[in-house]
């Protein structure tokens, strides 16, 4: 009997997609082109090497179980590198969802070439082959020397709270594969959390990644409140610049929002920091007015809700109750904005002004 997963819209889908996908490959091929050939790094060759059925046959059956599951595939296309004198040949990347294996099409020396990256063995939630990873969109770049290279950008946690959780691989082609030289996912500094990757300069040698606190960048400040994954959340701007075959971090920037200043002061006042909680505030007696309130205790289960988002705390006060549990009410805490910066201009009990 043929699978009812064979007969729907979604199998239709998959076919139309690998033959646009084949088509885009075989526009810049001469019709006497030989069939693509597989390739794999040595390392997935290594693991793969006492399998007997073919990588395209396997590839297919991950695409069928996707199917079945309801996932479908991921398809990104890197336009070829900006060189006038190379004809602009595009690289197509492929993702089975749920499986953790991504297919790279491409054409080499007027031959279609596929490679699968299948990793070794299951490398948890986070990286590239992670099974929660998924392909977005990817560029493609070649070095002064030639050699053509990958930029894949994939969300970390496409099946899990906190989608999209951005992240970069970078890729080189060596020979006749493609090798993975650095993933994000493995940098503690990475903050990608409801995050996008941009490319600064159309190419692979800076990105600015924009984020929030909600899962990765995880610091000092991370356990002031308790966060929700609908916000609100501390934004965060980070530019990443091409070092050797990797990335580093050249830059690390919070957005200015009230509630942002309100994580700062709260995290000074329970660190008996005074003096940094007066950097916050317009006036001096507000940090003993907020501890009046309770705003000092040691409870990480405070949660703010504010229906804005990033403008949370910008039209109207930021509201929560620091002494729940004690009967008191819970406090408005008022901001202004003064030379690009939001500080705490008052704090009232809730219904105060």
């Amino acid at each position: 009997m043929v699978p009812s997963w064979v007969r729907s819209s979604l199998a239709a889908f998959i076919v139309v997609a690998l033959l646009g996908v084949a088509a885009v490959l075989l526009r810049f091929a001469p019709a006497s082109t030989p069939d693509a050939e597989v390739t794999r790094s040595p390392a997935a060759s290594a693991a793969l090497s006492a399998r007997t059925p073919s990588p395209t046959k396997g590839y297919l059956s991950n695409l069928a179980q996707a199917a079945r599951v309801g996932r479908g595939v991921a398809i990104v296309v890197a336009p070829g590198p900006r060189n006038p004198e190379r004809i602009d040949i595009p690289v197509v990347v492929v993702t089975a969802p749920g499986s953790g294996q991504h297919t790279i099409l491409w054409n080499q020396d007027f031959q279609g070439r596929a490679q699968m990256l299948e990793p070794t063995e299951y490398v948890g939630r986070g990286t590239l082959h992670s099974p929660y990873s998924v392909i977005s969109h990817a560029i493609q770049n070649q070095t002064v020397d030639g050699v053509r290279e990958l930029g894949i950008v994939y969300n970390a946690a496409a099946f899990g709270s906190g989608s999209p959780t951005a992240r970069l691989a970078l890729l080189r082609l060596t020979e006749d594969a493609w090798q993975l030289l650095w993933d994000s996912g493995a940098d503690e500094e990475w903050r990608g959390s409801h995050g996008t990757v941009e490319f600064s300069d159309g190419d692979l040698s800076e990105i600015v990644v924009r984020s929030d606190s909600w899962v990765d960048g995880y610091d000092q400040l991370s356990n002031v409140l308790h966060e929700s994954n609908s916000g609100p959340h501390r934004y965060f701007v980070d530019t990443w610049v091409r070092n050797g075959d990797g990335y580093v971090r050249s830059s690390a920037e919070t957005v200015p929002a009230p509630y942002a200043t309100l994580v700062e002061f709260l995290y000074a006042l329970g660190q008996g920091d005074d003096a940094g909680a007066q950097e916050w505030v317009t006036q001096a007696e507000l940090v003993s007015r907020a501890r009046s309130f309770g705003m000092d205790g040691d409870s990480r289960h405070w949660l703010i809700t504010c229906p804005y988002g990033q403008e949370c705390g910008v039209d109207e006060p930021i509201r929560f109750d620091p002494t729940q549990y004690h009967g008191e009410p819970a406090v408005a805490v008022y901001f202004e904005e003064r030379d690009g910066q939001w500080l705490i201009r008052d704090i009232q009990p809730e219904g105060g002004s």
